[in-house]
């Protein structure tokens, strides 16, 4: 009798790893695709990430259709736009991404990114006596006769 109940307590724990085992490929595949529209879309060229990309091709049009389309189509047609600004916050979330996904797969080229991005937030976010770091960077408040177009 404890050969059949050790047989089948045995057969559950191979159907639950199995289970497991496919959920995590399944996650696993899902990071690598969140990762690999990241590199390509909010990437900046010095390291950080950029905020979101807005959801809609054309401001100010519903685009539900452009997303059920296939890549080649959606990218004939044009890309969303991106939302430049260069937040801590989301870097930091990012970073952290960046360091479970490394953590998982161990591909040197994710952490290096972690690292380029967090030395990015590190040398120009940083607060002054290291106590923390800015959302942004703030322009200096210019007196108003003093105001050029490109500082409005």
């Amino acid at each position: 009798m404890q050969t059949e109940e050790y047989a089948g307590a045995s057969r559950r724990l191979d159907n639950r790893q199995r289970v497991r085992s496919v959920a995590h490929a399944e996650y696993l595949a899902a990071a690598q695709n969140v990762h690999r529209f990241v590199r390509t879309f909010l990437a900046s060229p010095d390291g950080a990430f950029y905020v979101s990309q807005d959801a809609d091709v054309i401001s100010g049009r519903h685009s539900a259709s452009f997303f059920s389309l296939g890549d080649e189509k959606r990218r004939a047609i044009g890309i969303p736009r991106i939302d430049k600004h260069l937040y801590a916050r989301e870097n930091g979330w990012m970073i952290n991404a960046l360091a479970r996904l490394y953590a998982v797969t161990g591909d040197a080229s994710t952490l290096a990114e972690a690292e380029r991005s967090a030395r990015w937030v590190t040398t120009h976010r940083s607060l002054a006596g290291g106590g923390g770091f800015a959302h942004r960077i703030r322009r200096p408040i210019q007196p108003a006769g003093e105001r050029s177009a490109l500082s409005s």
